[in-house]
């Protein structure tokens, strides 16, 4: 049953981690191109740009998902996910933790 709570907490991190940050991420940079490349007058790359940015968004929301559920299910706390005008999407997955888990 331990192992089990184990592979919660690790399924919080690694949906974080490698789906919802890379992810948002990946979002955030194709539509920047999408922006400039509209205000350039290219079209057509804009708006493709734009409709693969969504579905990386649809990949992080998914991912970030994943993450809720199985916090709820070990009674972790989320990290809060911002993405940043500059810096992309960050988090600090270290503050998810099982709370039922822990020896403060």
């Amino acid at each position: 049953r331990t192992e089990l709570r184990k592979d919660w907490q690790r399924l919080v991190r690694s949906s974080l981690d490698e789906g919802a940050v890379p992810e948002g991420n990946a979002a955030l940079m194709l539509w920047r191109e999408a922006l400039e490349d509209h205000r350039a007058g290219r079209h057509a790359r804009s708006r493709l740009l734009w409709a693969m940015g969504r579905e990386e968004a649809r990949h992080a929301e998914l991912a970030y998902d994943i993450a809720r559920w199985a916090a709820s299910i070990c009674g972790a706390m989320l990290p809060e996910v911002q993405i940043e005008a500059a810096a992309g999407v960050s988090t600090d997955s270290s503050l998810c933790q099982c709370q039922n888990l822990l020896s403060v």
